[in-house]
């Protein structure tokens, strides 16, 4: 009963401790299980895998608390109750659990990984044009990992599992499919003019209506012109032009998109839809009124316009003969009025001058370098009989 060591027949979930010291039987035990935490943990969706290490959720074994218990098997008792389990469990054996343990944080970020890559948005119905009618893209359901329940799995895991990922289906979003059949009619139209000879220019403004024409605003929807006509690259077709930059005319790619852009803007006002976001050009342009232009440059000048109301409206461009037009199609029952918007200048600001020395001119000689505009200031109205 003196004995200092483990009883013999103990094991501590299969490895077994018998006869050795508390130091001797922690380091049997380590020695058996530690290089379990680079084993994979594996979860399974469907035809899809996915392997982390144990050790990526915090896996540790407690192995002090375990070896603490089996040194106490028979040194609990009388002397006739110590003996008797002595003997017990020398014929029967023992075996203990090793409790387990994991950090929760951890477990969390794997649960967020998997949802990551498992995770799909429910796709929308649609409106869609074809030809000359509206139509309707179907929807697609959702795929959501059930985050709690993952966690409470991997808590529970047992070794070798195979953890299944709980998800849930997401619904998506139905649209009323009796606005397919509502008068379709133009709501909104502009035109705006360009110099055809102009022919890089005139090629930009093609591309750029080309990219726009039936895209459908749907319900509620909101749509960038940067997003749908995108950079305006020469791998896209795009051609060199003068554009506006730093207040100065310069050659660029893309110039002359945003005549395109102005032209849908001044056709999304007369269709009374929202202008979300809209810049001005920094000098004066030729091709409309002051202060009734929409300036776009990529990733930094954007149109956004949203549609209002609750029935579908569809963008049809066209160019050429030099002139580009925008019409919005939409509901002529419900937007059955008149939209009109001028602007309005209310300060004209005198052209700077600025004159350089340089080495290369005669005494007395001037050379114009660039030629200045005056700048002005104006105000856009917008008139409609739901409001000015």
């Amino acid at each position: 009963l003196e004995y200092d060591k483990i009883y013999k027949g103990i094991l501590i979930e299969g490895t077994d401790v018998s006869d050795l010291t508390k130091y001797e039987a922690l380091n049997r035990l380590k020695s058996s299980k530690e290089s379990e935490n680079n084993n994979p943990l594996e979860f399974v969706y469907k035809d899809q895998s996915f392997a982390y290490k144990l050790s990526n959720i915090g896996f540790k074994y407690n192995f002090e608390k375990a070896i603490d218990i089996a040194y106490e098997v028979g040194r609990i008792g009388s002397d006739k109750e110590r003996i008797e389990k002595i003997d017990e469990v020398r014929k029967n054996n023992l075996t203990l659990p090793l409790e387990r343990k994991i950090d929760e944080n951890e477990v969390k970020g794997v649960v967020s990984d998997l949802a990551a890559k498992i995770n799909k948005k429910p796709v929308n119905e649609l409106y869609k044009f074809d030809g000359n009618k509206f139509t309707v893209e179907d929807g697609k359901e959702g795929i959501k990992v059930n985050e709690e329940n993952l966690i409470n799995l991997i808590k529970d895991f047992k070794k070798g599992q195979k953890i299944e990922v709980p998800v849930e289906t997401v619904a998506y979003n139905k649209i009323d499919r009796s606005k397919v059949d509502t008068k379709t009619g133009v709501i909104g139209q502009a035109t705006t003019r360009y110099n055809q000879g102009i022919v890089g220019r005139s090629e930009n403004i093609r591309l750029s209506t080309k990219a726009l024409n039936d895209v459908v605003i749907n319900p509620g929807q909101t749509i960038s012109f940067n997003r749908i006509v995108g950079d305006t690259s020469p791998s896209r077709g795009y051609k060199i032009a003068k554009i506006i930059q730093n207040g100065k005319l310069v050659e660029g790619l893309g110039g002359g998109v945003c005549q395109t852009s102005t032209t849908l803007y001044q056709a999304a006002i007369k269709a009374d839809l929202v202008i979300v976001d809209r810049s001005h050009h920094s000098l004066p342009i030729t091709y409309t009124p002051k202060g009734l232009d929409a300036a776009i440059f990529y990733n930094t000048q954007d149109l956004k316009i949203k549609n209002p109301f609750n029935f579908p409206v569809v963008i049809k461009g066209y160019s050429g003969n030099g002139s580009v037009t925008f019409k919005i199609l939409g509901d002529t029952s419900v937007k059955n009025y008149e939209v009109s918007f001028y602007s309005e200048v209310v300060k004209t600001i005198p052209m700077p001058r600025k004159e350089v020395i340089v080495n290369n001119l005669k005494p007395g000689e001037r050379v114009v370098v660039q030629q200045g505009r005056p700048g002005y200031r104006s105000i856009s109205y917008k008139k409609s009989p739901k409001g000015t």
